[in-house]
C-alpha cells in the first residue's frame, strides 16, 4: 500500500492493480478494510484497479475530526484520491455501504465520474424503503445456519446504544451467512478476516438523516451513466430494491447476477462481464 495526505492532513492507503481505465473502488461494510474485495472476479486484466482504505480503517491514519467518519465526508477522500493520481475522470465502483459515499462523490463532482457502478448498495442514503428483504430471508429458511442467524438478528435489534462491542460482533458473525450464497470455507474466511473498524462503524451514519426530496432532486441532474447490480439471492439490497435505487438516476440500469451481497465470491465470471460491458 502507498499513502497519501488528504485534505485535512489525514494518510490515506491507497494501492493500484492492473492497467487500462481507472476504476476506483469504494468499500463498504460499512468500515471494511479494502483488502476484502481480493482481486474483485480479476477485473485487474482489463483496467487499472485504484483501492484504497477509508480513514481509520486498514493502513490509513485516523483523523483528528472524527465527524469525518461520517458517510458523505468520505467523498473528499476520493477526490483527493483522484487528484493525488493526477486523474480526470475515473469510473467508480462503490458496494454496500460504499455506495453512499459514490453517490455523494457523483453528485458533488460529476464532472469527475465517467460511469458509476453501485454494487450490491445500501438504499441508505437514499433513504428508499426495503423491497423484498423478508422474501429473500425467508428463501434461505433450509439452510442450517437459518434459525440461528434471524435470532442473533433479532438480538441486534435490541441491543442498547451502548452495548459491549465484542456482543455486538457475535451476534453479527452469526447474522453473515445471509450476505452468501454459499456459506462455505470461503465465505467464513472472508467473512472473518476483515472485520469492521467500530469507530468507523458507529460514526458512519452517525447524525445522518436522509432528505429523500432533496437527494432526489439532487439526482435528477447527475447524467452520469450508472449501473445497479443485484445479487440474486441478496437481501440488501433485494434485485426489487436494487431496481428502485436505479430509477433514482436519470440514466440508471440495474442487473441481477448470481450471488449474494459478496457476488465476486459465488460467481466472478458473472460480474466480471457485467462491469467491463457497461464500462467499456
Amino acid at each position: 500500500m502507498q499513502r497519501f495526505e488528504s485534505y485535512d492532513g489525514t494518510q490515506i492507503a491507497y494501492r493500484v492493480e492492473g492497467s487500462g481505465d481507472p476504476l476506483v473502488l469504494i468499500p463498504g461494510g460499512p468500515a471494511r478494510p479494502s483488502g476484502y474485495f481480493g482481486d474483485l472476479a480479476g477485473l485487474a486484466a482489463d483496467r487499472q484497479l485504484i483501492f484504497f482504505d477509508l480513514r481509520g480503517t486498514g493502513e490509513s491514519g485516523t483523523p483528528e475530526d472524527t465527524s469525518t467518519y461520517r458517510v458523505d465526508r468520505h467523498a473528499d477522500d476520493v477526490i483527493a484520491l483522484i487528484d493525488h493520481l493526477g486523474l480526470t475522470t475515473v469510473d467508480v465502483l462503490g458496494h454496500s455501504a460504499g455506495a453512499g459515499i459514490a453517490i455523494f462523490l457523483t453528485i458533488g463532482h460529476s464532472d469527475r465520474v465517467r460511469k458509476l457502478v453501485l454494487l450490491t448498495p445500501s438504499a441508505r442514503v437514499l433513504g428508499i424503503p426495503m423491497v423484498g428483504f423478508e422474501e429473500a430471508w425467508d428463501a434461505r429458511k433450509d439452510e442450517p445456519w437459518y434459525a440461528e442467524a434471524v435470532a442473533a438478528d433479532e438480538a441486534l435489534d435490541a441491543l442498547p446504544d451502548d452495548a459491549d462491542p465484542a456482543e455486538r460482533d457475535r451476534l453479527i458473525s452469526l447474522v453473515m451467512p445471509f450476505f452468501y450464497k454459499r456459506w462455505d470455507a470461503v465465505a467464513q474466511a472472508h467473512s472473518a478476516s476483515f472485520p469492521p473498524v467500530d469507530a468507523v462503524l458507529t460514526g458512519y451514519y452517525r447524525d445522518y438523516v436522509a432528505d429523500a426530496p432533496a437527494m432526489r432532486m439532487q439526482l435528477a441532474e447527475v447524467m452520469t451513466p450508472t449501473l445497479v447490480v443485484a445479487g440474486d439471492v441478496d437481501a440488501m439490497p433485494a434485485p426489487a430494491t436494487a431496481a428502485s435505487i436505479a430509477n433514482e438516476f436519470p440514466r440508471g440500469a440495474t442487473v441481477t447476477i448470481p450471488g449474494g451481497h459478496y457476488p465476486w465470491l459465488d460467481d466472478p465470471a458473472a460480474l466480471q462481464t457485467t462491469i467491463n460491458e457497461f464500462l467499456d
